[in-house]
């Protein structure tokens, strides 16, 4: 078992190259992130009391529905994880930082959405 001309080994495939520096953040933020997306159309689909109150999210929603409110959520989850890699490889712990944060923020909307649906039960 040689490495190819990439420093890689042969066995591997093209998406054994690099690993994610901030693979358990990462993890934490899609987790709350689904959550989030599940919590926020399950409420909107309860009734009008329940509106997004994120602007531009509100907007694809509209627009879009569901499938284009998950798109948007997701743009920008993806974009963030982007960057924090990037950031992280230059300066590393910012980009953890910046993850961390993410985390935090989805938690508070997830734990809020959740008192949400407990305050109006059904």
């Amino acid at each position: 078992m040689g490495d190819d001309r990439w420093g890689q080994s042969r066995d591997q495939g093209p998406w054994h190259r690099r690993s994610l520096t901030l693979e358990s953040e990462i993890s934490w933020l899609l987790l709350l992130s689904i959550l989030d997306i599940l919590l926020t159309t399950w409420l909107l689909h309860r009734g009008p009391q329940f509106v997004e109150s994120n602007p531009v999210a509100a907007w694809f929603f509209r627009r879009f529905n569901v499938a284009g409110l998950v798109g948007y959520k997701f743009a920008i989850i993806a974009a963030v994880v982007v960057i924090a890699e990037l950031v992280e490889r230059v300066a590393p712990g910012r980009g953890k930082f910046v993850l961390r944060l993410g985390i935090a923020a989805a938690g508070v909307v997830v734990l809020y959405s959740v008192s949400l649906h407990l305050s109006h039960p059904f």
